[in-house]
């Protein structure tokens, strides 16, 4: 059995931390330094300044967060099932040291999401993503597991006979095929280009929007007072020369609306 004073022999002294290369604290330490920096500033912007949701809360979001990204597009399904059958013949056609390697690897980077989606509401609540997860937010987990997907294709291509990598390579054609066609956004800022010419030559301190754009902002704004911050941007940007509030005509009628009917 190994003893506890062997142990502090073998360790003792700082022994583990002169072992480490420096070149490791000289990119870790300024990671530190700017991650905590992150952390502090983080917790005084105005996006999430103006929410106080429970952590429960958002806790009890994460399970229809992690179902929405899953169902509503076909990315992460297509990736994890190939990702999946990519384990399975490694595991069953083409097993080696290697192999085995890029198997952990896959575990650990299960684990590795597991914690870092159970870390996620600690950044507080945001208007743009009510469940916490969000295709942006999870960028850590989704670029590890395009990672594995590269690396086990790859090494299953090397692999495979050329009869079996006939078999394989169609489906491995199909999902680039489907990932480099699908990865096409829409732009549609009309809506937008229209209200900032309306702001910008409008002569009134405060100006009605006539549409529900979601102008400089995460959600419609619906009283004047909270466009100022985007007023001040635009201000800065050169699109108004004076300062101007604005505001969502539509939504504030229908909020009134609302509130006679009640």
């Amino acid at each position: 059995m190994i003893k506890i004073k062997d142990l502090n022999k073998k360790f003792g002294n700082n022994e583990v931390l002169k072992n480490i290369p420096k070149d490791y604290f000289f990119y870790l330490l300024p990671l530190l330094l700017f991650s905590t920096y992150s952390l502090i500033v983080g917790n005084y912007n105005s996006i999430s300044s103006s929410h106080e949701i429970l952590m429960l809360t958002l806790y009890s979001r994460l399970p229809e967060g992690i179902f929405n990204l899953i169902t509503m597009k076909l990315a992460f399904p297509i990736l994890i099932i190939t990702l999946l059958i990519n384990i399975l013949i490694i595991k069953y056609r083409a097993p080696s040291k290697e192999g085995q390697k890029m198997i952990n690897l896959f575990k650990w980077i299960g684990v590795f999401s597991l914690f870092y989606i159970l870390l996620l509401p600690l950044g507080g609540y945001r208007d743009y993503r009510p469940n916490v997860l969000r295709h942006d937010t999870i960028l850590p987990i989704t670029l590890s597991l395009i990672f594995v997907f590269g690396q086990t294709t790859l090494y299953i291509i090397y692999k495979l006979s050329k009869q079996q990598r006939y078999r394989y390579l169609p489906l491995i054609a199909l999902v680039l095929f489907i990932f480099t066609f699908s990865d096409q956004l829409p732009i549609k800022n009309s809506c937008d280009r229209k209200a900032l010419e309306l702001i910008a030559n409008s002569n009134n301190e405060e100006v009605k929007i006539q549409n529900n754009c979601k102008l400089l902002s995460w959600k419609i704004i619906d009283s004047p007072k909270d466009s100022e911050l985007s007023s001040e941007l635009l201000k800065r940007w050169n699109i108004i020369k004076q300062d101007k509030l604005y505001y969502n005509i539509k939504s504030t009628s229908l909020e009134k609306s609302t509130q006679t009917m009640e």
